[in-house]
């Protein structure tokens, strides 16, 4: 539903956007709260308002307090790795399992309750994906909002945990409304506002050209180029222009009793994977992020253990240009060797995961 807000609320949001420090942006989030009609095309919009005003009121204290030492919070850790991965969990317990069985490390106790992130690594097939245990969802509303534009803006991919089904498909639920949708099969918005050139639509799912160009331009947006993947609605772009929606890949981690990975489509539980480990869990991440494990040998060599770690529908010449940009200058031809067969490849072959290549220049 779209939430038809009155112009000068979408006057506001822009305002909001244009706030430098937190101590502006509370004070125009003020404004623009009171301005939302409460009915239920609103609901979600008021709940993440309310989130953000509270996050925000802490972090003017936290620079407050802090004014006169250094502090560095764990939310701005850097990433490492082939992806960031996290998990997302209710429990703190079964949020630590999780996070023991696939990185090896046990959770210190000065950091289990500091609802901060914590950090370690797992490694499948040797690559190194960052594995981050976020604090407990539900505990308040700041923190609530805190691992939320930290997901949107820092994480890769999340596994969901709980006990049984209906938990997991409660939880999915509950983040939905809040404004994350995890798994596959949703559409995905990119606006990119440009200087000059009007509205540019890029894949139109069947939505009317002028309900989308008069919905942008009603939040001020006239030049921008917008791509869609997959199915989306009205309702799904003002969300998104409001930052109440984000979609992230992931999987679900049931633990009643073994712990067992499953695939999530939807919002929803659909389909089992098998009892979770580092290789379960590696080949899931990376499909999906859509990417690929591409081997490479020497000229009369032995294979490389690491492989390297492409998009899907990669070709030979991107991999050589991973490579060494010498090989991609003077790329004359490769060796693919895939199921037991050799085959000469010229640079658009296209490339499947585990592929071994053997690059000529």
């Amino acid at each position: 539903m779209v939430t038809n807000l009155p112009e000068a609320a979408k006057a506001q949001w822009k305002r909001v956007v244009a706030a430098r420090t937190p101590e502006e942006k509370l004070e125009e989030l003020r404004k623009f709260y009171s301005m939302i009609p409460k009915h239920k095309g609103t609901k979600n919009l008021v709940k993440q308002v309310r989130r953000q005003m509270a996050r925000l009121r802490e972090e003017v204290d936290e620079r407050r307090r802090r004014k006169a030492g250094v502090y560095r919070s764990r939310w701005s850790e850097e990433k490492h790795g082939v992806a960031r991965v996290a998990i997302l969990s209710e429990d703190q317990f079964l949020g630590e399992n999780i996070f023991r069985k696939l990185s090896g490390r046990d959770v210190e106790d000065s950091l289990r309750w500091s609802y901060e992130p914590i950090y370690g690594v797992f490694s499948y097939d040797s690559i190194q994906f960052q594995l981050t245990l976020l604090p407990p969802y539900n505990i308040s509303d700041s923190l609530d909002h805190r691992i939320y534009t930290y997901i949107k803006s820092s994480v890769d991919y999340i596994l969901v945990s709980g006990y049984n089904v209906d938990d997991v498909n409660k939880f999915l639920s509950q983040l939905s409304e809040d404004g994350l949708y995890i798994g596959c099969g949703y559409g995905e918005i990119y606006i990119e506002k440009t200087p000059t050139g009007g509205v540019r639509i890029v894949n139109n799912p069947g939505l009317r050209y002028d309900e989308v160009i008069n919905l942008l331009r009603s939040y001020r947006i006239y030049n921008a180029i917008v791509k869609f993947d997959g199915e989306v609605s009205l309702s799904d772009i003002e969300d998104y222009i409001l930052g109440i929606r984000t979609v992230k890949p992931g999987s679900a981690i049931l633990c009643e009793g073994e712990c067992i990975i499953y695939r999530i489509c939807r919002g929803r539980i659909c389909g089992e994977l098998g009892p979770l480990d580092n290789i379960s869990a590696g080949k899931e991440v990376l499909d999906g992020l859509g990417l690929i494990r591409v081997y490479t040998r020497p000229h009369g060599g032995d294979i490389l253990d690491k492989p390297v770690i492409l998009k899907k529908n990669s070709r030979v010449i991107d991999l050589a240009r991973e490579i060494h940009s010498r090989l991609y200058k003077n790329f004359r031809y490769a060796v693919i060797e895939r199921g037991g067969k050799r085959i000469r490849a010229s640079k658009n072959f296209r490339l499947e995961d585990g592929d071994i290549v053997t690059i000529y220049a």
